[in-house]
């Protein structure tokens, strides 16, 4: 009857709100929801040119590790590949950051693959990272090797992915240096080490010292430990990516050796953003002056259950950034687990409801006759 099939209707319209509001959740809320309380921080006016010129708003992610095929399965880098696309569209959905800076270990296993299967590779985070905005890459060890291994050839097949490994370009009110940190400490290739050392000495020479200077490197300047990358991090345990905070950070491997550090800082950057040992640090470099670090976590599930980012508002005067937060693993999981079950459920409910009509249909026409 005619009253039977609108009952149909309305349950299949019931049905199908819940299966769109399912797949609105599940592709977009799970992932901006635990990003919704982070914020681009405000800027600090202190000269006439902060207000002519406006700031930078730069989005900085780190370590993000697209997983390769040596040591991991098909499902897992399927896996993996969904979480990086999914938490970076939502991240330039909610925030709309003018760049995008990523800082070192895009890949998981550039160093162990062919250099076919390498641009193959690349072509995987490419296809994760797709933005319109531009991106910044920095070459980090697993994209390559740590300097006791790298070689030319390894750089070259980077470059040709990527971006070149030391390189200044201009961007709003700042230059952007990012440079090759692996090399300059111990260096299989002599050749490679030079071209980092001879990079920063005409950093030190750059003609406009007047525009602000940000340095992009995977490893940390050197610190004897995190003991004082602040509150957030002391409080933090050790786990199997990442060490405890006083854990003693290892020259060339954990971090920058000590003189090369002191180099960098004679350049007097603005603020310095590094990446490498998936673990959040604010640290200020004394000498010569003032220098913030900001070393940013890994983006990537595989590397903390608790993957984050950074934003920074970027003035001629001023660095301001936020440490945010992605949702962890099993509450991703989780949420989309009850949420295609509460879907099942429905649609269950639904089909059941609607051969409960059909029945009573026929059984009312056949009283009629």
């Amino acid at each position: 009857t005619q009253s039977t099939w609108g009952r149909m209707n309305m349950h299949f319209r019931h049905v199908a709100s819940v299966f769109l509001f399912g797949v609105l959740w599940c592709h977009f809320a799970v992932w901006m929801l635990p990003m919704a309380s982070c914020a681009w921080p405000k800027t600090t006016i202190l000269t006439p040119q902060d207000t002519a010129e406006p700031p930078v708003h730069a989005l900085i992610l780190s370590d993000v590790h697209v997983l390769g095929e040596r040591k991991r399965s098909a499902l897992d880098r399927l896996l993996l590949d969904w979480q990086l696309q999914r938490s970076f569209t939502a991240s330039l959905l909610l925030f709309r950051p003018d760049v995008v800076f990523i800082l070192g270990d895009l890949l998981d296993e550039g160093g162990h693959c062919s250099d076919k299967q390498y641009e193959s590779y690349a072509g995987r985070f490419h296809d994760i990272f797709r933005s319109t905005v531009p991106i910044f890459t920095v070459v980090g060890n697993h994209d390559t090797e740590f300097g006791y291994a790298q070689t030319r050839q390894m750089l070259r097949r980077f470059e040709r992915s990527f971006q070149p490994v030391n390189n200044l370009t201009r961007f709003g009110v700042f230059d952007v240096a990012m440079v090759n940190t692996m090399s300059l400490g111990r260096a299989i290739d002599s050749t490679v080490q030079a071209d980092a050392n001879r990079f920063i000495e005409e950093l030190s020479t750059r003609n406009d010292t007047n525009r602000p200077l940000l340095l992009l490197v995977h490893f940390p300047l050197y610190r004897e430990n995190d003991m004082k990358c602040g509150e957030e991090r002391v409080q933090e345990q050790g786990h199997i990516t990442y060490e405890h905070p006083s854990f003693q950070l290892r020259p060339d491997w954990d971090v920058i050796n000590e003189p090369t550090s002191k180099n960098l800082l004679a350049l007097k950057p603005h603020a310095i953003f590094s990446g490498h040992t998936h673990a959040f640090c604010q640290y200020i470099h004394s000498t010569p002056s003032q220098i913030p670090e900001v070393t940013v976590p890994s983006f990537s599930w595989r590397m903390r259950p608790d993957p984050s980012f950074v934003l920074a508002t970027v003035s001629s005067s001023s660095v301001q950034t936020a440490h945010c937060r992605l949702p962890s693993e099993v509450t991703a999981i989780a949420s989309i687990v009850v949420t295609a079950i509460s879907i099942l459920i429905t649609v269950v409910l639904w089909f059941r409801q609607r051969f409960s009509s059909v029945s009573t249909s026929k059984v009312e026409v056949s009283k009629q006759l």
